[in-house]
């Protein structure tokens, strides 16, 4: 009843648990932005960031410290260090915050959590043939509001649009004649067009609120508005301005497939669940789209699509593995009574980690999946064992159901309960000692694979004896259930055989024995030096890529636009592969998302791919880089996964040092599209004032700075209903160097040009000044193949080109994705020693003994050989996820190891000769060893034999257990009996030379002789 509990409450939560692509990542890095439109990069520099550099850095726990001068805004990153609540440490950043002034033009701060699960999730570009101003306004009006209410739905971001406005150009001479500049007549706008309370009036025992409505209610009001009055003549702002509607300067466009659109980025609530919302919002979209005919909604990114195919993936490979089990049992045991005993295992335990999913709050992501398709064949390990044993007693021994189910279950119980808790130990150094994005995303894997063997041990020590003493009482009438296989008994008894005579030729003779093991040794230590180099994430799907196209410095809407539009048309015409095309495009750069008809699963395929259209596209006075997008961000919100930062105070020291590392780098293959911070020069024009002049006219700065803002850019002054009404000057639209000259500046007495106050030059200045950690820095980027050497031979060759320059080493770091890289592990490697450390003490404690261990410990090197092989057939480096498998093999190579020895102690506990009880644990435990090992290794195949989205995040944990326990269990029988007897014989001698010491110590004490 208890197991059928469990497995109830597991159905239950099973639905109710949330679905997402990965775990919430949330990293203990905050990015702050601080909006100062109209200041240069030097003024954000002086005024804001060094300010702020100086109380950001009393924060506690803060471990870097990076910003960058922009102009019109600073941008800070801060990472604090591990362990630090983000919450705790936004809060401590806006108390910061309030104890600085920032300057009038600096507008609120805007605090930001780096989180890669935060990415948008969905884009849905909106077309319709009814015109975009009306498009954009039903967007944002009707649209918008209902997806922001759905559940899960944190923000909307809109791309793309075009709002109406209404325009007033006005002749800048006239106006200046009056007395006036554009900035006075925006505040006579603000003045006349207003609606707002104004107090109560009372009217008896009745109160009312008082209010004024001066509102513009059409341009008329608008042409009407008096802007100059005297006794005798009253001017109007159509004697002096043009009035129009029209459409405001647009900063961004979006299209998709060539057809203007509206783009609508979703991004989810910090814990709402990825498909829930994506579907939400679908859901919603289509509802939108059958009121609406005209529309059109192209979905240009779908992470569902990802998460659909993903966990479609996991779930076979589960099932199959779990089929796979039954198949591997029901053929051992040639029964189908007792097969269906040991799998009522499977969907007890793996249902039943549901519920703790949902008490936890775990979601169905990649990686919890995958812990579960590791589990499927290992969870049948001890009700394997447990059962099988029971069956020999009862079947070779002759004792009763009910004594069989006892005194079996018995016998085994320390060795199972050891061989599970090593294979769950492994798990407590992966979790706690990984930190970063990967610490995270392991615990998902962790907590499913260790709750369900958790939940399969207490089915094997309760579930499987009651079954077996029940069903064993009735055994003559399961003989028709029984099955027989003759050539598979034979050749079972054929490989025990071979075995027995192995082992018993090498117990007898030892200094072969000893040959064979330095053989078998040498040639595990061999493939451990010939596996390839380590990386962090495999390659996935390749069906998505990214075209960023860049202009100079300085370069208008239009003409990207232009280049943007006739790269379009490139792709279209000349690559039919390409099924949606999805373009942003705003002043200096714009980017297409690219979606391809195909998925390509090989690296090679898709770099070839990416260099062909490396080669083929071009754009004349424009930057093109062609990527691959990855599922996962690692750039520690740097953008690019090649990131060096130089920090020196001196700028001529820092500037010879990035031309000679950028020289340097360009010799590494692998890196593409490098780059530096200072590459790219803002041009800028500088008018320096003559204050002496503007004092004689009782001018002042702010007032130059003022009227020629306007004249750049002109003034919004308010709004008639929802459109803004836009002041500017009349002339043309993208105002010339002499046009500015001759800006007229309205003095007490007459009208000069500015050329009489000011000189204007053109210069360059860097568009970003970035600092590190309070040093001037400048950055250097770069970014990865997709078919690759691994990561650690790229750093290796970093490393060797920073080792020609050691005085760089103190102002040189390496950052964003190789240093997660790095740091990872480091991680990983502690965890693995760790791991062993908690194995050997697991076993130190059950068999009461320092050696025994030993002896099992030195199994693990035997899963080197079919590590080799099975990462060099399927091409993978050593990744993370191949590093926690081969983690993961640590527990499990030694469960063979343990049923053995533990079997070896009992009999020689009997009064059996060592050599004896070892060929007779070997011969009865042979069996359950194979069940397991074999139902272990066919129940992570399909996941080494997955193909699609989102395979190569587990893939390959399958090719490491299925490869790794293959050569360990067939080694294990031979190794560890013969190793087992080496390691006592060697701790005997030992001790007896303990003893002979003692000995001799005392009688040389007493005075007598040796």
């Amino acid at each position: 009843m208890l197991s059928l509990s469990i497995l109830l409450l597991g159905l239950f939560c099973m639905n109710k648990t949330s679905i997402d692509l990965f775990p919430p990542v949330h990293l203990p890095t905050l990015m702050i932005v601080i909006p100062a439109p109209g200041l240069s990069s030097q003024d954000i520099e002086q005024k804001i960031t060094t300010p702020l550099e100086e109380v950001f850095n009393t924060l506690s726990r803060l471990e870097k410290l990076r910003s960058e001068s922009r102009s019109n805004q600073a941008l800070f990153l801060l990472k604090f260090k591990w362990g630090t609540s983000i919450d705790f440490a936004a809060m401590s950043v806006r108390e910061v915050l309030k104890t600085i002034a920032l300057p009038s033009e600096a507008h609120t701060p805007l605090i930001h959590r780096w989180d890669p699960s935060e990415e948008p999730i969905l884009r849905a570009d909106i077309s319709s043939q009814s015109g975009l101003e009306k498009l954009t306004t039903l967007i944002e009006n009707k649209i918008r509001p209902r997806l922001e209410r759905l559940k899960g739905v944190a923000t909307v971001e809109i791309g793309g649009g075009l709002h109406g406005q209404v325009k007033v150009q006005i002749d800048p001479e006239k106006l200046a004649s009056r007395g006036l500049s554009l900035y006075q007549l925006s505040e006579l706008f603000k003045q006349e067009n207003i609606k707002k309370q104004i107090g109560t009036f009372e009217e008896g025992h009745y109160e009312m609120a008082l209010k004024l409505n001066s509102e513009f209610k059409d341009i008329e009001d608008i042409q009407s508005l008096p802007v100059a009055l005297s006794s005798k003549h009253t001017l109007l702002l159509k004697d002096i301005a043009d009035i129009s509607p029209s459409f405001e300067e647009r900063k961004t466009l979006a299209r998709v497939s060539n057809q203007e659109s509206v783009s609508l980025s979703i991004k989810k609530a910090h814990n709402a669940a990825t498909l829930d919302v994506i579907d939400a919002v679908k859901k919603e979209l289509t509802q939108v789209a059958e009121e609406i005919p005209a529309l059109r909604v192209t979905y240009s990114k779908d992470d569902s699509f990802y998460i659909n195919t993903s966990r479609s993936i996991l779930w076979n490979n589960f099932w199959q593995g779990s089929v796979l089990t039954f198949i591997v049992v029901l053929l051992f045991l040639k029964s189908w009574i007792t097969t269906l005993i040991i799998s009522t295992t499977i969907p007890i335990s793996i249902i039943g980690t549901f519920a703790f999913m949902k008490y936890f709050g775990i979601s169905q992501n990649v990686f919890s999946l995958a812990g579960f398709s590791l589990a499927a064949g290992m969870v049948v390990d001890s009700s394997t064992v447990i059962l099988e044993n029971i069956y020999r007693h009862f079947k070779e021994e002759g004792k009763s159901p009910w004594r069989a189910a006892v005194e079996g279950t018995q016998e085994v119980w320390m060795g199972v309960i050891a061989s599970s808790l090593t294979t769950m130990a492994i798990f407590i150094p992966v979790v706690y000692c990984i930190k970063g994005i990967f610490g995270i995303l392991f615990k998902d894997i962790a907590f499913t694979f260790v709750i369900s063997m958790v939940l399969a041990l207490f089915i094997g020590f309760t579930l499987i004896p009651c079954l077996s003493a029940l069903l064993l009482k009735h055994e003559k009438k399961l003989e028709p259930f029984m099955i027989k296989i003759k050539w598979m008994d034979r050749m079972g008894i054929k490989i025990q055989n071979y075995f027995l005579k192995t082992l018993s030729y090498f117990l007898n003779a030892p200094k072969k024995a000893a040959l064979a093991l330095l053989g078998i040794y040498a040639l595990c230590f061999v493939c451990i030096a010939l596996l390839p180099g380590f990386d962090l994430l495999p390659a996935g799907e390749f069906k998505n890529f990214l075209i960023r196209i860049k202009g100079n410095p300085g370069s208008h809407l239009e003409y990207i636009n232009e280049k943007t539009s006739l790269l379009e048309h490139t792709l279209q015409t000349h690559h039919p592969e390409i099924e949606t095309l999805a373009t942003s495009v705003k002043e200096e750069e714009s980017q297409i998302y690219t979606i391809l008809k195909k998925s390509l699963f090989s690296e090679k395929k898709s770099e070839r791919y990416l260099k062909s259209l490396r080669q083929e596209l071009h754009l004349p006075d424009m930057e093109l880089k062609i990527l691959d997008v990855p599922k996962l961000d690692t750039t520690e919100g740097y953008g690019q996964p090649f990131t060096l930062i130089i920090k020196h105070p001196d700028v001529r020291i820092r500037k010879d040092m990035i031309l000679q590392l950028m020289e340097s780098l360009k010799t590494i293959p692998d890196i593409l599209y490098l780059s530096s911070s200072e590459e790219r020069a803002q041009p800028e024009l500088h008018v320096t004032l003559d204050f002496q002049k503007l004092k004689d006219h009782h001018l002042t700065a702010d007032q130059i700075s003022h009227l020629i803002y306007g004249h750049m850019t002109g003034v919004k002054a308010t709004q008639l209903g929802d459109e803004d009404i836009f002041i500017t000057e009349q002339g043309p639209t993208k105002a010339s160097l002499e046009d500015l000259q001759k800006l007229p500046i309205l003095t007490q007495n007459k009208i000069l040009p500015l050329s009489t106050f000011s000189e204007i030059h053109e210069t360059t200045r860097e568009q970003t000044i970035a600092h590190t950690d309070r040093i001037p820095s400048t950055a250097i980027y770069g970014y990865l193949k997709a078919d690759r050497r691994s990561l650690s031979m790229i750093l290796r060759d970093i490393d060797s080109l920073m080792d020609q320059k050691p005085s760089w080493a103190s102002h040189v770091s390496i950052e964003s994705t190789f240093k997660i890289f790095k740091e990872t592990f480091s991680d990983l490697f502690i965890a693995l020693v760790i791991a062993i450390i908690l194995v050997y003490m697991i076993l130190a404690a059950q068999f009461e003994s320092f050696a025994q261990p030993i002896t099992l410990i030195l199994s693990l090197p035997l899963a080197a050989i079919g590590v080799l092989i099975g990462v060099t057939l399927w091409g993978l480096y050593l990744h993370v996820i191949v590093m926690v498998g081969i983690i993961l093999l640590v527990g499990i190579t030694c469960d063979s190891g343990i049923l053995i020895i533990e079997y070896v102690n009992i009999l020689r506990e009997r009064g059996m000769d060592r050599n004896e009880a070892i060929l007779t644990a070997v011969k009865h435990r042979m069996r359950p060893i194979l069940i397991t090992a074999i139902t272990d290794i066919v129940g992570t195949a399909p996941m080494a034999f997955s193909t699609g989205a989102g395979a190569e995040m587990y893939q390959g944990f399958g090719v490491v257990t299925m490869f790794g326990l293959t050569t360990a269990t067939f080694l294990t029988l031979l190794v560890t009996p013969l190793m087992y007897t080496w390691i006592e014989d060697l701790y005997e001698f030992f001790q007896l030379k303990l003893l002979w010491m003692q000995v001799t110590f005392f009688k040389q004490k007493e005075g007598g002789s040796p």
